[in-house]
């Protein structure tokens, strides 16, 4: 017919076609979305790790004549094995303390004549050589049990003169893990978790 356009059918073919055509253009979008989604609601975690700081100091009551309740507390951030050397000596009075010119008298104040100290028993300190060791390893904040329950001068003891008795505790403390550490810097031994001696006799380290 003349003055009329015509159509072109369009097979089923070429309508499943564009069908599954749209369909994609659906999904791809909502990928899209997702994508952008997941991007904007996902937020960047940061773990920051605290290097470990071993270190103790001594805990102690001393009220002018004697030092008692002595232990030891872990100041640090990681569990520790904790050890204590006691030096009992004659230091020459002076006002400061601190001062460079105070020394130490050579005699050595002999225990039982010129004073008396008495550690707690059965608190979970064993002596190994110059140091006592607590034998279990202690948190970080905790304490040790009491080592020294009381220390001053005997009755009847002679201070020579222009000096005085010093009981000085002297603590240190280890990392507890891994074991080789205390086991190699201390040269102990230890079994399950517990300080039971010298690794070899006689060898104990100052490190």
């Amino acid at each position: 017919m003349h003055g009329s356009h015509y159509k072109k059918p369009i097979h089923t073919r070429q309508r499943l076609t564009l069908l599954f055509v749209s369909l994609l253009l659906v999904i791809g979008v909502g990928i899209g979305a997702t994508f952008a989604y997941i991007r904007m609601q996902t937020q960047e975690e940061r773990n920051v790790f605290t290097p470990g700081r071993v270190a103790c100091a001594v805990e102690e009551t001393f009220d002018g004549s004697e030092k008692k309740d002595v232990s030891i507390k872990n100041t640090g951030n990681t569990e520790a094995y904790i050890r204590a050397a006691v030096h009992v000596t004659w230091m020459r009075d002076d006002e400061n303390p601190d001062a460079a010119d105070q020394t130490v008298m050579a005699s050595v104040p002999q225990e039982g004549i010129d004073y008396t100290i008495t550690y707690a028993e059965n608190a979970g300190w064993l002596r190994i050589g110059d140091y006592w060791y607590y034998q279990s390893p202690v948190e970080p904040g905790d304490s040790t049990a009491v080592l020294v329950t009381s220390c001053r001068l005997a009755e009847g003891g002679t201070v020579p003169q222009g000096y005085h008795l010093s009981v000085e505790i002297v603590s240190s403390a280890i990392q507890s893990l891994p074991n080789t550490v205390p086991v190699e810097k201390w040269n102990v031994e230890i079994a399950d978790g517990q300080i039971i001696g010298a690794a070899v006799e006689s060898e104990v380290t100052g490190e």
